[in-house]
């Protein structure tokens, strides 16, 4: 249902709006940043179009919805790029099913992930249909950057662009759906960057989001230590993002911001002390190497190495 959808109340009510009236167009545009909820409004979007219950919401009980949800209904279909790309084939086998009637749904929907991933052969098989799209069928294009879009593609399709969630929307909505305390959410959604996938993920497993103790290579680390706390990133790369935390409310708390712009604002005083020894340029140094490592490691780098380089390059950048 469209409720459980994390923000994005405006184009929730916009593509309501379009259904309760009648007025739904042919192709639409998702585009915005990666892990936002683009997919989710796209699939929820089609079983409202098709639900047999409510009439501009899915459900999620009727036999269409759960279908949809299962990925067997006869006339919405998902359609991923194969490889890295959306092929020609891919299109065309799309477009056969299109020129046929709906079999159970009131609409055809399909569904194109990374759209902007289109071989040129592709996006100009799917700019023919879009020129003469089948009646009741619904493309719903799902895509990050617009740029690699034809714009003759882009003027067929009706706009509609996703944003990053605001951190207090994604706090209160794992709050309540996971009935997590308000320092961790608060906490999760700073570390996904406005990514409700990312934020879902890490309420599963909220051990990922750390612990509040602070960092003993903020402090200063014995040469021993070092290596044992790179065995323990090594293991759960994802804590990269919460040692994160911990230096972004170093520079904060330098800069002398209040309590509610931390991650960890009942670790402020003692942020405060060691915020006196390291230098603003080493802190931002700190920042840019755990980004770095993270990026590395999102391309199979040899974890535990590039965490012992790491661990030993925040030691040596700790100390004035």
């Amino acid at each position: 249902m469209f409720k459980d959808v994390i923000g994005h109340g405006r184009i929730i009510e916009m593509l309501r709006s379009q259904i309760r009236a009648g007025k739904v167009a042919g192709a639409y545009l998702f585009a915005g940043p990666e892990g936002v909820g683009k997919h989710l409004v796209a699939v929820t979007f089609a079983k409202a179009l098709n639900c047999l219950q409510l009439p501009d919401d899915s459900c999620d009980s009727c036999i269409s919805c759960r279908k949809i949800d299962d990925g067997n209904h006869p006339d919405v279909q998902v359609i991923k790029p194969s490889g890295s790309w959306l092929k020609i084939d891919q299109i065309r086998a799309m477009q056969r099913r299109a020129s046929f009637r709906a079999m159970e749904g009131r609409y055809k929907v399909f569904i194109l992930l990374k759209a902007d991933r289109m071989t040129d052969e592709a996006a100009n098989s799917m700019l023919k249909t879009l020129e003469e799209p089948p009646s009741d069928t619904v493309f719903i294009l799902v895509a990050t950057n617009m740029s690699m879009i034809l714009p003759t593609i882009l003027s067929r399709c009706q706009l509609f662009r996703f944003h990053h969630i605001p951190r207090e929307t994604i706090s209160k909505a794992l709050q309540r759906r996971f009935l997590i305390d308000g320092t961790t959410a608060s906490r999760i959604a700073l570390l996904c960057e406005g990514r409700v996938e990312k934020a879902l993920e890490m309420a599963e497993n909220p051990d990922s989001v750390g612990d509040e103790e602070i960092p003993k290579v903020l402090r200063g680390m014995e040469i021993l230590e070092i290596f044992k706390m790179a065995d323990e990133l090594s293991s759960s790369p994802e804590k990269l993002d919460w040692l994160l935390t911990w230096y972004r409310d170093l520079m904060l708390v330098k800069e002398g911001v209040t309590p509610d712009k931390l991650a960890h604002p009942e670790s402020q005083e003692e942020l405060k002390e060691i915020s006196r020894k390291i230098p603003r340029g080493r802190i931002l140094e700190a920042m840019r190497e755990i980004m770095l490592t993270r990026d590395m490691i999102r391309h199979n780098i040899n974890a535990m190495l590039a965490m012992e380089v790491l661990c030993l390059r925040l030691r040596g950048i700790g100390y004035v």
